[in-house]
């Protein structure tokens, strides 16, 4: 009779249980991390709870928690519905060593993962589903290396991702507004800023005279991506014409990681205009077009 107690109430516990994972949300130690064919797999694994009670009895199941997939090559970010038992038995997929973070990286309320790459081989990559979007911030949080504590460092309500190397603080990766992330280590001078802008400027105008899309992408922001691929829909071949137009780019502010330029346009009646155009510096030192 005893025993039948206790399974009862272990039944009853189970199903208690389960729910609360579910509701859990993004959770970093519900995750594993699979690759294929260029894309990362981060999907939910089953995990084991222990009851203790008259006879202690493990408990197996997979969390009800969004599963997502990342193309590498463009940061794009998917929710699918697989879990790690849909791909354990399965050749095509390897199992990533991953260590998977959480926090809220880009200040909406909402729980973000942080993938530590294991490797120089590898990308980390910070996945905010609200945008949705993943960034990559490369191999500068290698696993192998370094260690990584997830805070508000400046407390601007947004987590930050701070590096370790042998329990010795290195830097901080600070989460921007924009979502992406600048190294504290350090501002680069004003003459710098503008030369990095400019080679940025440059490569785009370059990319346009060309109307190549892929080469204007490199230099356009993420968070921007989809306004200037709507932009670009519309013009079409008007792009290298719009280019050629294009005269000296003058710098009106730069503060921080923003920078705002006023570019002359030849109109096509003659007719001086003047643009404004935006700059953010990245993470990794590099400006992009944030506003054109």
């Amino acid at each position: 009779m005893g025993h039948l107690f206790t399974a009862v109430k272990l039944l009853v516990l189970a199903v208690l249980l389960v729910p609360c994972a579910q509701a859990a949300g993004l959770n970093s130690t519900n995750y594993v991390v699979y690759s294929k064919s260029g894309a990362l797999y981060i999907v939910p694994k089953k995990i084991v709870l222990i009851i203790f009670s008259d006879v202690d009895i493990p408990i197996a199941f997979t969390p009800a928690v969004p599963a997502f997939r990342v193309e590498t090559s463009t940061g794009a970010l998917s929710a699918i519905t697989l879990t790690a038992s849909n791909l354990k038995n399965d050749a095509s997929y390897s199992l990533v060593g991953y260590k998977v973070h959480q926090g809220d990286f880009n200040g909406d309320g909402n729980t973000d993962l942080f993938l530590q790459a294991p490797n120089a081989s590898s990308d980390s990559y910070v996945l905010i589903p609200s945008l949705p979007m993943a960034e990559s911030l490369s191999d500068l949080t290698r696993g192998d290396i370094f260690e990584v504590r997830i805070s508000d460092q400046n407390v601007d309500g947004r987590a930050d991702i701070n590096i370790y190397r042998d329990g010795v603080y290195v830097r901080t990766l600070i989460a921007s507004s924009t979502g992406d992330f600048i190294a504290d280590d350090g501002d680069e001078g004003e003459d710098s800023k503008k030369a990095s802008i400019n080679i940025c400027w440059n490569q785009f105008r370059a990319a346009m005279l060309a109307n190549n899309r892929a080469e204007m992408e490199k230099s356009i922001h993420f968070s921007s991506m989809a306004r200037f691929s709507n932009i670009f829909d519309e013009l079409g071949n008007q792009i290298p014409q719009i280019a050629a137009q294009m005269g000296a780019m003058k710098p009106l502010e730069i503060r921080g990681n923003v920078a705002t330029y006023l570019v002359e346009k030849q109109g096509d009646n003659g007719s001086l205009y003047i643009h404004t155009v935006t700059f953010v510096r990245t993470w990794d030192g590099s400006w992009k077009l944030l506003q054109l």
